[in-house]
Parts: structure tokens; C-alpha cells; sequence
């Protein structure tokens, strides 16, 4: 009973361990989804016709998992 205490703890702990080393690796992927998203929507070219402007909703969508799902839930950068 008590090894297996220890080892539910250790698995807690593990698991609090890669939470807060995520977060501090990629603070960036603690933003809010609406921040986010306004952040990806400034990334659009001025002049989405010109045939040489950047396209940054495949760029974006291959940041993380996080960021592929705001991308693919912004139509505007489809």
C-alpha cells in the first residue's frame, strides 16, 4: 500500500515536473488563444493577391499542436 503512495506521488510529481518545464521552455505557448490569434492575423501580407507575399498559415500551423489548431481555426488565413 505504501509503495504504491510512492509511486502515485512520483508519478504526480513527474508529471507537475514536465507541466512547469513546458511552460518555461515555451512561454509563448501560455498565451491565451484569443492573443494568439491576433498576433497570427498581424502576420498576414498587406497585399494577400501579390503572388510573392509570405503566406504564414503553414508556417504557423507547424509550430507546435497548439499553434496548428488556432492556425486551422482562423479563417482569415485561409
Amino acid at each position: 500500500a505504501r509503495i504504491t503512495e510512492i509511486n502515485e506521488e512520483i508519478a504526480r510529481l513527474v508529471a507537475e515536473r514536465h507541466a512547469l518545464s513546458e511552460s518555461l521552455t515555451f512561454p509563448v505557448v501560455t498565451l491565451p488563444v484569443e492573443i494568439t490569434s491576433q498576433i497570427f492575423l498581424h502576420c498576414l501580407p498587406d497585399n494577400p493577391l501579390d503572388p510573392t507575399a509570405f503566406n504564414p498559415s503553414i508556417v504557423l500551423g507547424h509550430v507546435c499542436r497548439q499553434w496548428r489548431g488556432v492556425a486551422l481555426s482562423l479563417p482569415q488565413l485561409w
